[in-house]
């Protein structure tokens, strides 16, 4: 079973039909929505001296559920409003100890998740063939 960390990547490769599916299978829950919207966040890093260096604002999606007295958050990069949504509500879940829905999308968890590994892989053969190799150049 992933954590929320990874959950996050994963959904990242997720089509818009699988998204549904867990979507469609969280709104049986009765949990409460609060908040979804889009907006803008400073996108703040650290330089080599640990001093925060802004890098400029990119668009986020927030939502927020609720259950009892528990609350969910989910946030996103970029303007899927789903994607926030599920992360809210895998976020409560997880919270509360609900491990059975997790392991009822796990299948579709582990298809974007080969998904995400495949396409690293592509990613790392493609900077792998950029690499120099410096003692194959001729000497000038």
């Amino acid at each position: 079973m992933q954590n929320l960390e990874e959950i996050q990547k994963i959904l990242a490769f997720l089509n818009d039909e699988e998204i549904e599916n867990i979507l469609n299978q969280l709104k049986e829950k009765e949990i409460k929505i609060i908040n979804i919207e889009n907006g803008l966040e400073m996108l703040t890093l650290k330089d080599s001296f640990d001093n925060p260096f802004y890098l400029g604002e990119i668009l986020v999606s927030h939502a927020e559920v609720e259950w009892k007295e528990y609350r969910g958050y989910g946030m996103t990069i970029g303007s899927d409003e789903r994607k926030a949504l599920i992360m809210a509500y895998i976020d409560l879940l997880l919270m509360i100890g609900e491990k059975d829905f997790l392991n009822n999308i796990n299948e579709v968890l582990e298809i974007g998740k080969k998904r995400m590994e495949e396409f690293r892989n592509k990613e790392k053969i493609l900077v792998l063939s950029t690499k120099v190799n410096f003692e194959n150049m001729a000497e000038g």
